[in-house]
């Protein structure tokens, strides 16, 4: 049996606490691969880089393609492969971008405990940058958790 007395409150799973405390996710590569280390261990992501990955995976999803959750994923797809949007269009879906990740955030910390490194409390400075691909869009943002801390992330949509 593994001694727990140094192991922190928030990671140790018990019957009374069953995974619920916990707030890991699997490594990803920029590429969407699972990320290994050297000895081909799989690594693992929490706190504010859970966050970054988080907010990856969503851009990286289109409306509807989680049969799972049928409304996650990210309006900015539908930019793809057609004439530059207005600034009314482009503003409106990072405006519906922040709204869903926020509530998507909101979510998860009510089915467990989220550290607040983990938990939007905005987006700042979210913008579509151009490409030289019809086939692709840039978004580029800063995220402000709620323990303060300030992310800025680059994520590139590709059809």
């Amino acid at each position: 049996m593994t001694d727990t007395s140094t192991t922190p409150e928030s990671l140790i799973i018990s019957a009374d606490r069953p995974y619920r405390a916990l707030s890991l996710d699997i490594a990803l590569t920029s590429d969407g691969d699972i990320d290994l280390a050297a000895n081909g261990d799989i690594r693992i992501v929490s706190g504010s880089d859970k966050l970054t990955q988080d907010i990856w995976k969503y851009l990286q999803t289109p409306p509807g393609d989680d049969m799972f959750n049928p409304n996650y994923g990210n309006a900015l797809w539908g930019f793809l492969s057609q004439a530059r949007p207005s600034d009314a269009e482009v503003a409106a879906a990072l405006d519906e971008m922040t709204r869903s990740l926020a509530a998507l955030k909101e979510n998860e910390s009510i089915e467990r405990v989220i550290p607040l490194s983990e938990q939007i409390n905005r987006i700042e400075d979210a913008r579509i940058e151009p490409s030289s691909s019809p086939d692709t869009i840039q978004v580029s943002f800063t995220v402000v958790n709620k323990a303060g801390t300030k992310q800025h992330s680059k994520a590139q949509i590709t059809r």
